[in-house]
């Protein structure tokens, strides 16, 4: 495939300052175990608005481009790489220069193709919101047919209720805004509770997913937790914790990331056999800047999705 010398990039020149639509990056060159990957889909993910406020240690050297929810095509292969061939459909993200860019330079190694019956607009928020949501599943303590509690309802929550759903469980979600409460029931939560609410008595689980990372969201999943069950930390939080409560009633607190290779590939495939689709809405890229604006004061529901065409 015909690739270009530059292309175009929605920049983070400053810190929390508004991107900048670049006409003239350089296409990154393709070494030895990276992959060259024209961009149709990137979302947005609450990771790239800390990236632009200059939260994250792993973007420290301006410019860069963020965008870590993407999928598109394979135009160029590093040498000696047999496992992805040139037309492949993928996912993957690696370096300054991610989903908001035209094109993007991927690892081989954390890199996976994309299900033939699963698009690349819905493929691409699966590759953060997606596999963290799955991730997460995995660590309940349950059978199916039992309940998971699942706290915050946007746009990891939202995928995580499809797939605890997809997964054969009951789920009551639990947010603090209605419209999320919505969206909530609309995912096939069986039940969503508005988390201020203190006049009801709310069924407890085995297990109780946080997605949030908001610090009261931690306190309440405490007493949406049974005795000897689990809380599995998917929202970044400064809470502290009271040892000697959490002990007392023998709840462990189970930390989680984005995900494995193998736990991404799962997921993907586990939306294409059970037609799992993120909420999602199409944007311009030239418009990314109303979409941080809206990200920043929790107007999203479910995910922004960016192409160049």
């Amino acid at each position: 495939m015909e690739v270009p010398a530059t292309m175009r990039a929605a920049t983070v020149v400053a810190y929390k300052e508004p991107l900048v639509i670049l006409d003239d990056v350089k296409v990154p060159e393709v070494s030895a175990g990276k992959l060259l990957v024209k961009v149709e889909a990137a979302g947005l993910c609450s990771s790239d608005l800390g990236a632009q406020e200059g939260k994250m240690p792993y973007l420290t050297e301006l410019p860069f481009c963020g965008g870590h929810e993407s999928a598109g095509i394979i135009v160029k292969i590093g040498p000696g790489e047999n496992e992805f061939a040139v037309g492949d459909r993928v996912q993957g993200y690696k370096g300054s220069w991610g989903g908001f860019s035209e094109y993007c330079l991927v690892q081989s190694q954390s890199t996976v193709k994309v299900p033939d019956d699963l698009s690349l607009d819905v493929a691409a928020p699966l590759s953060c919101a997606g596999v963290t949501a799955y991730s997460a599943l995995l660590k309940v303590r349950t059978k199916a047919g039992r309940l998971v509690n699942i706290v915050g309802c946007g746009g990891v929550g939202h995928v995580a209720i499809m797939f605890a759903k997809a997964m054969g469980y009951r789920v009551h979600a639990y947010d603090v805004a209605e419209e999320k409460l919505k969206l909530a029931k609309k995912c096939g939560a069986d039940e969503a509770y508005n988390i201020t609410d203190t006049s009801k008595t709310y069924e407890k689980a085995t297990t109780t997913i946080v997605i949030t990372g908001v610090n009261a969201a931690y306190q309440s999943a405490l007493g949406l937790t049974a005795n000897h069950g689990a809380v599995v930390a998917v929202g970044l939080t400064t809470v502290e914790v009271s040892v000697p409560l959490w002990a007392s009633r023998d709840i462990q607190l189970l930390p989680t990331s984005m995900g494995s290779k193998v736990e991404l590939a799962e997921c993907l495939d586990l939306a294409a056999r059970k037609n799992i689709k993120p909420v999602i809405e199409i944007r311009h890229i030239d418009n990314i800047n109303e979409g941080y604006q809206e990200l920043a004061a929790g107007k999203i529901e479910g995910r922004y999705v960016y192409r160049f065409h």
